[in-house]
C-alpha cells in the first residue's frame, strides 16, 4: 500500500471518512428525532390552551342539540343493545337531561324485565318501544321531550 501525505494508508483513509459519515448520518437522526419531539410538545400545548378558549363559545354541533343515550341489558338469556337519542331545545334542556341520564337508563332497564314491554322488544313494535321510552324519559325531564328517534338495535 501507498502512504499520503497525511501518513495515512489509502485503506484506513477510506474507513475513517466511512465512520465520519456514519457519526453525521445518526447526529442528523438524532438532531431530527429532538426537532420532532420539540415540535410535538409545543403542538401539544397550544392545542391544551385552544380547549378553554373553545370551550367558552357556543357551538351549533349535534353534541349541543341532542342526546344521546346507549342502552345495553341482558334480558333473560338474550342481549338487547338500544341507540336513541333526543333533539333539544336548547343546551339547557340538554345539560338537565345529560344529567339525569344516569336514573332514566336506572328506571329503562328495570322495564325491560316487564313481560308487557319484554313483547314489544321482542315484536320489534318500535312506536310502543318510543312511547315507552319518552313516557320514562319525561319523568325525569324538566321540559318534555316530545321526539325519540332509533340509531341502532338489536335484540338477540
Amino acid at each position: 500500500m501507498f502512504r499520503n501525505n497525511h501518513g495515512f494508508r489509502a485503506n484506513e483513509y477510506r474507513s475513517l471518512s466511512g465512520e465520519e459519515l456514519s457519526y453525521k448520518k445518526s447526529l442528523l437522526l438524532i438532531l431530527i428525532i429532538m426537532g420532532l419531539g420539540i415540535g410535538s410538545v409545543m403542538l401539544y400545548s397550544r392545542r391544551e390552551l385552544k380547549i378553554p378558549e373553545l370551550s367558552l363559545k357556543s357551538s351549533n354541533s349535534k353534541s349541543d342539540t341532542q342526546v344521546t343515550c346507549m342502552l345495553v341489558a341482558r334480558v333473560g338469556e338474550r342481549d338487547l343493545r338500544m341507540g336513541f337519542f333526543m333533539p333539544t331545545e336548547d343546551r339547557d334542556q340538554r345539560d338537565d337531561l345529560l344529567q339525569k341520564l344516569p336514573a332514566i337508563k336506572h328506571d329503562l332497564l328495570i322495564s325491560t324485565g316487564r313481560p308487557e314491554f319484554l313483547s314489544t322488544l321482542e315484536l320489534r313494535d318500535f312506536e310502543s318501544i318510543r312511547e315507552h321510552l319518552l313516557m320514562i324519559v319525561n319523568q325525569y325531564a324538566k321540559n318534555p321531550v316530545d321526539d325519540l328517534y332509533f340509531e341502532s338495535y338489536y335484540f338477540d
